[in-house]
């Protein structure tokens, strides 16, 4: 059996994870892993019964095509058979994902291996849309906060200016200010004036 085999460093996908603009976590890395394993993608992959025919009929020996030993033609039978064709493995210490498909001609293989990452791309891709309308839902959140914030304080505002009677308070304390500074500025001419005459 032919074994055509794709290595990725950091993961098969980083570059899906990279390309969205969102950061990668190992998380994510486990969840394609997992759902190329499943019986999902199982199912995506055997559309038209491609998968099953790959490895039935004319293809193979009698002990290595499908269905094996059991006979079970089934869907679980499949699913099992499965696992011993596809294995998706990380090795956590070089965080490099493995993808090892085992078919009985080389163009089955790649074929199999090809879909496998198209199907795993667009998982990375619903994900992605998931967490992109999750941020937007939190950003609406806070602008939604932000803007009751907003009425809340424009409200207390207006009920101290009713209550003081202060029609703005940042123009009601410059003019205060004015005040001020004319009466000093007049204080200091009239000492002045007081001086010049004492002489």
């Amino acid at each position: 059996m032919r074994s055509p085999q794709k290595e990725t460093q950091t993961g098969l996908f980083s570059s899906f994870l990279e390309s969205t603009g969102f950061a990668r976590s190992q998380d994510d890395t486990y969840a394609v892993n997992d759902y190329m394993a499943s019986r999902d993608a199982l199912a995506a992959l055997n559309q038209s019964d491609y998968f099953a025919q790959a490895y039935s009929g004319k293809h193979g020996d009698f002990i290595s095509r499908f269905p094996a030993f059991d006979f079970d033609r089934s869907f679980e039978g499949l699913y099992r058979y499965y696992g011993k064709q596809v294995d998706v493995s990380l090795d956590s210490t070089t965080s490099i994902t493995s993808l090892k498909v085992n078919a009985f001609t080389a163009q089955d293989a790649y074929r199999i291996n090809e879909r496998l990452l198209e199907l795993a791309e667009q998982l990375v891709n619903r994900m992605n849309d998931r967490a992109r309308q999750d941020t937007l839902a939190i950003a609406r959140d806070e602008v939604a906060r932000a803007e009751n914030r907003v009425k809340e304080a424009s409200a207390a505002l207006s009920g101290y200016r009713n209550e003081q009677n202060v029609f703005d308070p940042d123009k009601q304390s410059t003019l205060k200010l004015q005040q001020v500074a004319s009466l000093q500025q007049a204080l200091v001419e009239t000492r002045t004036q007081l001086a010049q005459r004492n002489r």
